[in-house]
């Protein structure tokens, strides 16, 4: 039984086309490296081990990897081309640098907030500082996880719509037999 291209839909959230074309793995990913260099295919990189090429540097905010995995195609026991399966991953560090940064700048908001406080209302001054910290943090520690969940999604929607326009556009540059176009 023929090994899968790419991980399941379960496994990545994704359900990306698969491309067929005439060339075989090695000669489909020599053409691609060959646009690359000419600037048709920006973020180009041969693979290693499984995966035969990847395409970087796309989605927003945070940037993903379109990873390729290619098959040979068996006809009557000869090479007649390759299949092409895609997956996608996120590139994770700047969403931990993004995460760090929210989390950190809670704290420069409380002391802020409660010198503002004192300095402009001559009646707050004689309270105690935990009394910021007990209103200021419930207001602001939750949007924290809402924050990242929602940057977290638009890099997925965002990545997902590149990567369909990065497969339709190897697909034009290493041909297809499956009569897409």
């Amino acid at each position: 039984m023929p090994q899968p291209l790419s991980p399941s839909k379960a496994e990545t959230g994704e359900n990306l086309p698969r491309i067929t074309s005439s060339l075989s793995g090695v000669e489909l990913v020599n053409a691609l490296e060959t646009a690359a260099r000419r600037g048709k295919l920006p973020g180009f990189e041969r693979g290693n081990g499984e995966v035969g090429f990847e395409i970087a540097d796309f989605g927003t905010p945070w940037e993903s990897v379109l990873e390729a995995r290619t098959r040979p195609l068996a006809d009557a026991g000869e090479q007649a081309g390759c299949e092409v399966g895609f997956s996608l991953r996120m590139k994770r560090g700047m969403a931990w640098v993004y995460a760090i940064v929210l989390i950190v700048t809670v704290w420069p908001g409380v002391w802020l907030t409660d010198t503002m406080l004192r300095t402009y209302s001559s009646t707050y001054a004689g309270w105690p500082a935990w009394v910021t910290w007990a209103w200021y943090l419930p207001l602001t520690v939750p949007f924290v996880p809402v924050a990242m969940w929602q940057a977290w999604r638009k890099s997925r929607q965002t990545a997902r719509e590149e990567a369909g326009e990065l497969i339709a556009k190897v697909r034009k540059l290493v041909g297809n037999q499956d009569g897409q176009p």
